[in-house]
């Protein structure tokens, strides 16, 4: 699998869309596919960073540093920095520590570290007016950001990590799934430790179950949710975390 495949579904703002061309969920798409390109290695470690931070500041362009929204399409809904939900932030999150934008990501946690890390989620996204509670930090989230910013709480990881754990056990084949889980198990496995073997081991036990939701998700002809190049890329990060 090459890492160009996604290129095709790129749209006129250079963001990746969905086979439909929808832009919902591009920051999403965005941070697997930068969580998959550093976990296959492909190009150089610096040129993976730029390619990482050139996608990001395609999605941000002329909004306040540190926040993020799902397309800069300022004629549709999805533009709107408050309809950022934590399925869109987190696998972002992922791409900048694994590409270490640890700055960005800094950035965007003073933000959040003021209302306790809660995420802008705040308008109601198929309204785009009533208000709703936001998003609260997953512990995996939690797991990705002690990693990559404060890793004097390292001491949290094996709690935290526990969920990534109990997520990919309870794995039947019988959904779909965005991929974010080879993010966040991505993030965990950067370096050797007890819990990341364990993640290691739990991804291979789990490995089929987890390629069969990501395709489903992914599949274009399903209903245009996804990217099925992209889903063989993450199918692919899956297989080599596992090893």
């Amino acid at each position: 699998m090459k890492a160009n495949t996604v290129e095709g579904y790129r749209d006129c703002f250079g963001v990746i869309c969905q086979a439909d061309l929808d832009g919902g969920d591009s920051l999403n798409r965005t941070g697997v596919y930068h969580a998959a390109l550093h976990v296959l290695g492909f190009g150089t470690v610096q040129q993976r960073q730029e390619e990482c931070l050139r996608d990001l500041n395609r999605i941000t362009l002329n909004i306040p540093i540190g926040r993020y929204r799902r397309h800069p399409d300022i004629t549709r809904w999805y533009c709107n920095i408050n309809t950022v939900t934590r399925d869109q932030m987190a696998p972002a999150e992922c791409a900048m520590v694994l590409n270490k934008l640890r700055g960005h990501l800094n950035v965007h946690l003073a933000l959040r570290i003021k209302r306790g890390l809660f995420h802008f989620s705040t308008v109601d996204t198929e309204s785009n007016r009533a208000w709703k509670f936001p998003d609260p930090p997953s512990p995996s989230e939690l797991a990705v950001i002690i990693r990559g910013s404060f890793p004097w709480l390292s001491f949290l990881l094996p709690l935290l990590d526990i969920q990534l754990i109990l997520d990919l056990l309870l794995l039947k084949g019988n959904k779909k799934h965005d991929g974010q889980f080879v993010a966040f198990a991505a993030v965990a496995c950067q370096n050797k430790t007890p819990m990341s073997w364990l993640i290691r081991k739990v991804l291979k036990y789990k490995l089929d179950a987890l390629k069969k939701e990501i395709r489903a998700y992914h599949l274009e002809e399903a209903d245009n949710n996804g990217i099925e190049p992209l889903g063989e890329l993450l199918c692919d990060a899956a297989e080599v975390l596992s090893e």
